[in-house]
């Protein structure tokens, strides 16, 4: 059955799951994979935080690592363009489904 006869399913169709979820999307990327990008903002300065606190208390070096708390804001920043970008794509998605 093809869809040229009105049989079968539309090959241009992309249901709301796949719209919002985005898995219309062949990136394999790791940045990419939106569950991930989302439990790495959730735990950032948790996961900055334990080495800069391993360094200072096993090898007293307090000084220069607390330089790692200047990427928190800069992968914030990186974060809401990818969450931007990623909005943007479904609303695309979901217009151009018509939905």
């Amino acid at each position: 059955m093809n869809h040229e006869n009105g049989n079968g399913p539309n090959p241009k169709h992309v249901d709301n799951h796949q719209a919002y979820y985005g898995t219309r999307n062949t990136d394999t990327s790791l940045f990419r994979d939106s569950a991930f990008l989302n439990w790495l903002a959730c735990c950032y300065p948790v996961i900055i935080t334990i080495p800069y606190l391993m360094f200072g208390f096993f090898f007293n070096i307090w000084h220069p690592t607390w330089l790692l708390f200047l990427t928190i804001p800069v992968f914030y920043s990186f974060y809401g363009v990818v969450k931007k970008e990623e909005k943007r794509t479904r609303k695309e998605l979901v217009r151009e489904e018509g939905c």
